[in-house]
């Protein structure tokens, strides 16, 4: 594969994948839910994305033996994704206030209240 299409997936990737430690996915939850709850739903999305990702080759290789072609994985990879974004974006988000008042409750530092991103 060439160097800089390997830059620009691992980029990507990285960006738009909700693996452990994502700051794209603490982002997420921190800007829906507040900190009050993060441990407890952070926790509960990395749980269900391994698991989604341990089923996943499983589920793309019995697709696979059942078609002879791995179209029906990409399909279903790719309305899995559109179906989670949009998802998301229908969900309600934490009004800035209601967000402030719950990250004081669990007095929170102004560098973890204020940034999205991970320190």
């Amino acid at each position: 594969m060439h160097p800089q299409r390997t830059r620009i997936y691992a980029q990507a990737h990285d960006a738009c994948s909700p693996t452990l430690g994502s700051a794209a996915a603490r982002a997420v939850v921190k800007d829906y839910y507040g900190l009050k709850s993060f441990g407890a739903r952070y926790g509960g999305i990395m749980v269900l994305a391994s698991l989604g990702m341990a089923v996943g080759g499983y589920l793309g290789g019995f697709l696979f033996d059942l078609s002879g072609s791995y179209q029906p994985v990409w399909i279903l990879s790719l309305v899995a994704t559109v179906t989670a974004f949009v998802a998301l974006d229908l969900a309600p988000r934490m009004h800035p206030r209601q967000r402030h008042q719950s990250e004081e409750e669990v007095g929170a530092p102004a560098s973890i209240a204020t940034s999205s991103s991970p320190a």
